[in-house]
C-alpha cells in the first residue's frame, strides 16, 4: 500500500484564497449583526484597519491577518487580558 501525501504550501493560491474568505466570511458576518459583544466597535475597527494593511502588503500577510481576526473574536467573546 502507497500513501500520498499532499498539502498546499503556504503561499499557494487556492489556500490564500480560502485564508481571504474566512477573513472577509468573519468581518462581513461581524458587520452584519452589528454586535461587538464584550469589546466595542473602536477597538474593532482599529484591528480591522491593521487587518486591511495586513493584505495590502506586498506579499499580503495573510497570517498575521489571521492572528489578529482571532485576537477579535476572543475580545468580543470577552477575553481582554490578551
Amino acid at each position: 500500500m502507497h500513501v500520498l501525501f499532499a498539502e498546499l504550501s503556504p503561499d499557494d493560491p487556492q489556500r490564500m484564497d480560502a485564508r481571504y474568505l474566512q477573513l472577509s466570511e468573519f468581518w462581513n458576518e461581524l458587520r452584519t449583526c452589528g454586535d461587538s459583544g464584550a469589546t466595542t466597535w473602536e477597538v474593532l475597527d482599529a484591528l480591522e484597519t491593521e487587518i486591511t494593511e495586513c493584505l495590502y502588503r506586498n506579499p499580503p500577510d495573510i497570517d498575521r491577518a489571521m492572528s489578529l481576526t482571532a485576537r477579535a473574536a476572543l475580545m468580543i467573546a470577552g477575553f481582554t487580558e490578551l
